[in-house]
């Protein structure tokens, strides 16, 4: 009987990657392939396999009955050659056992023992600085407890907020101090509340001492330190008090320049203080610009957040806007009032480029003064 005859039937049964699973699997849907019946067939795949069986049991039978010379070699040669290769691979498999047992003992299980202490090792780093960022935190955070706030003490304003500043810093810096409940208790109660407190005194001192140029002048180190302190402890707020100043010197300039409409002669007078009012936040901007912060300066933080980048040209914009726009319907109104603005527009123009000349100590008022011209541009546009 040859090779092929031997095992006709059995070829799937033979292959490398033969999955006894998947064999009864397919063995079965192939026997239960009608679709309307309710009931699995199973009786019928064992009969097939016991077969198989029977089948593979009766051709061993035949082959040993008829060449048992041969099975006997074959059985001869196989044990041959398994006693072969284990009497010279056997040297070598037990060097090679016993190599991996010393390098699993020498080498690798130290290796895993030092994995385990290094983890924890690192653990215990991580928990010991954050217990000691979290003693520097409650000493400052006593310090601040403790600190009286005076307002009209500057160096005890400056010693608070930097204070506030450190203790940001440390938390920034370590953002896992807010995971300790001691740490959100002091944020959220005692320090709040005495940042906004701080902040709140900062914003009020800051407008007040922004009110005239007369005081803006002489309080460049005081106006800084308590613009930064409002950044330090409230940038909201910080952004809002900068947002009033400006606000009320662009309504105050507004109402001043609305009435030298009907009272031309005026005018002059009204650009004068109108020019004050632009020096003094030309000059409030340089001190916010002369405040360093880590990567920025707090004039570049305010403007962050703005759609426009100079305080000062923005209250020439808005006020030359809010301007031109009653200028000119007074204007095309006509009567008295346009007549007269008409008749006095050399003096309007001149009085503006005169005044604008003190909105600034150096050429920039040139941009200014284009701006607020513009406003009048009404006068050059049309004729009556």
């Amino acid at each position: 009987m040859s090779a092929e005859t031997e095992f006709e039937d059995f070829e799937s049964l033979l292959e490398p990657n033969f999955n006894p699973t998947q064999y009864a699997s397919e063995l079965l849907r192939a026997i239960n392939n009608d679709r309307n019946a309710n009931d699995l067939d199973i009786i019928t795949p064992l009969k097939k396999i016991t077969y198989e069986i029977d089948e593979v049991n009766s051709r061993t039978e035949k082959i040993l009955k008829e060449s048992p010379i041969k099975v006997l070699e074959q059985l001869d040669k196989r044990n041959s050659a398994k006693d072969k290769v284990s009497s010279t691979l056997k040297p070598s498999l037990d060097y090679l056992s016993m190599s991996y047992e010393r390098l699993n003992t020498e080498i690798l299980k130290p290796y895993e023992s030092a994995l385990v202490l290094q983890s924890a090792l690192g653990k215990i780093h991580e928990t010991s600085a954050l217990l000691r960022n979290a003693l520097i935190y409650l000493h400052m955070a006593a310090q601040i407890e403790a600190s009286t706030l005076e307002v009209d003490n500057p160096e005890s304003m400056a010693r608070l907020t930097a204070l506030c500043s450190q203790l940001r810093m440390n938390i920034d810096q370590n953002p896992n101090l807010n995971s300790l409940n001691i740490i959100k208790k002091f944020e959220n109660g005692v320090l709040k509340e005495k940042r906004l407190k701080l902040a709140s005194h900062a914003s009020q001192a800051l407008i007040k001492l922004c009110a005239s140029s007369r005081t803006i002048e002489h309080n460049a180190d005081p106006i800084k330190s308590l613009a930064l302190t409002l950044y330090i402890n409230s940038p909201k707020e910080f952004s809002s008090t900068l947002d009033r100043i400006a606000l009320a010197k662009i309504q105050v300039t507004n109402q001043v320049l609305a009435k030298t409409i009907t009272s031309v002669r005026s005018l002059k007078i009204a650009m004068d203080d109108a020019a004050a009012s632009g020096l003094l936040l030309l000059q409030l901007q340089g001190m916010l610009e002369s405040v360093q912060l880590e990567n920025s300066t707090l004039l570049q933080e305010y403007l962050s957040q703005k759609k426009y980048n100079s305080i000062t040209t923005n209250y020439w914009v808005q006020v030359a806007n809010a301007f031109q726009k009653q200028f000119e319907i007074s204007y095309r109104r006509g009567g008295p009032v346009g007549k007269s603005l008409q008749a006095n527009s050399q003096f309007i123009k001149q009085s503006i480029t005169e005044c604008m000349q003190k909105s600034a100590s150096d050429e920039s008022y040139k941009e200014y003064l284009n701006i607020m011209l513009s406003s009048v541009s009404i006068l050059d546009n049309e004729k009556r």
